[in-house]
């Protein structure tokens, strides 16, 4: 019984926008909401993917006998790549 609430309550909170704008703005403009959130999601995944398949592997470079130089090279490069993350996560936070 409470798995049917809980999914019932999912679909009101995460469905219902898709029917507001509609309702009020025109099945137009849903349209191309829906497809900027579709590509701003999937680019979203991808840099997360990203982002932890490196994770490990800046890991192992902390722990050889590389060069301090080389370790903060990667270092300032990840971070670039998590900030373009967060990026992606903000533009599909944006509302109208």
């Amino acid at each position: 019984m409470v798995c049917y609430l809980l999914k019932w309550g999912g679909i009101i909170v995460n469905g219902t926008d898709n029917l507001l704008l509609s309702y009020y703005i025109g099945l137009s403009v849903v349209a191309m909401y829906a497809n900027y959130t579709m590509i701003i999601t999937g680019l979203t995944q991808v840099m997360g993917q990203l982002v932890s398949a490196v994770t490990s592997s800046i890991g192992n470079l902390g722990a050889s006998n590389e060069s301090q130089q080389k370790k903060e090279e990667v270092f300032y490069k990840y971070g670039r790549l998590q900030e373009l993350t967060e990026h992606c996560k903000l533009l599909k936070n944006l509302s109208w």
